[in-house]
């Protein structure tokens, strides 16, 4: 039988996790996590969707499933991976993936470059399409 868990070593390190996290959001981006729930209520996004912080990226899902997940992919850029029935054109390109993997489209977000609309309309139409 393994080692129990002690509960509070444990909630410690997730809420060390997540703070950490917010500080690298707010340092990376320039904007909190308030400013970021502000955004995706704005362009609809908010109605049906839910936000999970998780170690290495941010899960967004509808009612029924994950739709999108926001990543790192290096030091100035991060990469918006969607399930969306969508060609890759534009802003959404293709992304390799395992057979059976529906999340084959991204959005490269780069750092100082504002979000448009039109990237808040694929995070929209993947919500749409996964509720």
């Amino acid at each position: 039988m393994g080692k129990p868990i002690k509960l509070n070593t444990a909630a410690k390190t997730w809420r060390s996790m997540v703070e950490s996290n917010r500080a690298l959001l707010l340092r990376k981006s320039g904007h909190d996590v308030a400013w970021w729930a502000e955004q995706g209520r704005a362009a609809g996004l908010a109605d049906g969707a839910e936000l999970q912080l998780r170690k290495g990226h941010v899960s967004l899902h509808s009612t029924r499933q994950k739709f999108a997940q926001i990543t790192r992919a290096n030091n100035s850029c991060v990469d918006v991976i969607l399930r969306i029935d969508a060609p890759a054109e534009g802003l959404l390109e293709a992304v390799d993936v395992r057979e059976g993997d529906s999340f084959a489209r991204r959005i490269r977000l780069r750092a100082g470059v504002a979000i448009d609309d039109d990237v808040l309309a694929f995070m929209a139409q993947a919500l749409h399409q996964n509720s």
